[in-house]
C-alpha cells in the first residue's frame, strides 16, 4: 500500500465475495482520533455546500474532500446538514498524503 493512501494503517480482512473468492477488504474508519487542541478552521454548512465545494474553498482543490469527511467522521458526502459545524484540517495536514507526481523514464 502506498504511503499516501487514505487506507494506510487500517486493518485488512480476507472475506469471500459474491463469487466465493476471497478478497482483501479494509475495516471502516468511522471515528477520527480527537485532536488534543484543534488548530484548523471550523466551517458552518450553508445551503448549497458540498464537501467538494468546502474543500475547494479552504484548499483550492476539490480533491481533498475526503480529508474533511475523515476528520468529521462522515460516511456519505451527501450527509451534510445546513447549520452543521465541520472541522477543516490545516492545509499542511490535509496535503501530507496527496499523491506526488512521478516521472517514469
Amino acid at each position: 500500500m502506498a504511503s499516501y493512501s487514505r487506507y494506510k494503517g487500517l486493518n485488512t480482512f480476507r472475506l469471500p465475495n459474491k463469487d466465493k473468492q476471497e478478497e482483501e477488504v479494509y475495516e471502516l474508519r468511522l471515528n477520527s482520533p480527537p485532536p488534543s487542541q484543534w488548530t484548523g478552521d471550523v466551517h458552518t454548512v450553508m445551503e448549497g455546500d458540498t464537501v467538494a465545494s468546502i474543500s475547494y474553498k479552504y484548499y483550492g482543490t476539490e480533491k481533498l474532500w475526503w480529508k474533511i469527511m475523515d476528520v468529521n467522521c462522515l460516511q456519505m458526502p451527501l450527509d451534510l446538514r445546513v447549520g452543521q459545524t465541520l472541522r477543516i484540517p490545516p492545509f499542511e495536514e490535509a496535503t501530507k498524503t496527496m499523491r506526488k507526481k512521478r516521472n517514469f523514464v
